[in-house]
């Protein structure tokens, strides 16, 4: 027998028990905010998940980034033919890195405009047009599409592009994006940023990734 899930009516308190009381409790493996604690359960792994902001979350987390998906495919598009021949690394292929970010916006695919007495302005980049990479990565495509492109596709666009390619990377990720479309999640955009995930979305995320 076990809690499979904790319901009632809004303001019950359900947060409250699940979060200062059940997982302190299991963590700490003495009663927290209660008087009694019957450890019959053996998990592997406990996780704590809520509605609250991804942290690190800058203009350079976003779904691909953040989800893993970034890495994982760095090493798909580095492990083409001519890539090899060019002996790009992986990093070449991740805004992220010093290597394949475009420079002038350091991967943000936007700059920011300070103005006084105003809150800063950000407009695309006028060097990389918002693809937040330089042009090395720009040659090297798989299906006609660059790693850049991929930023303008939905999960479920991606799990469509990847469909056909035997690759063990893009079974990897494949492995990844069908954690994300079974949390209802395949609409979301890969280069979206993560501080504009609404809480809801968020707490979805965290929990594929948990997955």
């Amino acid at each position: 027998n076990g809690i499979i899930a904790v319901t009632g009516v809004s303001g019950i308190g359900k947060s409250t028990l699940m979060h200062k009381v059940i997982f302190p409790t299991l963590t700490q493996q003495k009663p927290v905010n209660t008087q009694s604690f019957y450890d019959h359960a053996n998990f592997s792994q406990i996780l704590e998940i809520t509605q609250n902001p991804v942290f690190n979350h800058t203009r350079l987390s976003t779904v691909f980034s953040h989800t893993g998906l970034m890495d994982i495919l760095a090493k798909l598009f580095a492990s083409v033919e001519l890539s090899r021949h060019q002996k790009l690394k992986p990093s070449v292929f991740k805004y992220t890195s010093k290597d394949g970010r475009c420079t002038h916006c350091n991967g943000n695919g936007e700059t920011n405009i300070n103005m006084d007495f105003m809150d800063e302005v950000w407009t695309p980049c006028e060097v990389c047009h918002g693809k937040r990479y330089n042009t090395i990565s720009h040659n090297i495509n798989i299906n006609e599409k660059s790693i850049a492109d991929l930023l303008q596709f939905s999960v479920s666009e991606l799990e469509k592009f990847l469909i056909d390619i035997p690759a063990k990377y893009s079974q990897e990720a494949l492995s990844v994006i069908q954690e994300l479309t079974a949390l209802g999640m395949g609409y979301l955009k890969l280069g979206q940023t993560v501080s504009s995930l609404s809480g809801g979305e968020t707490q979805r995320l965290q929990m594929a990734m948990a997955l």
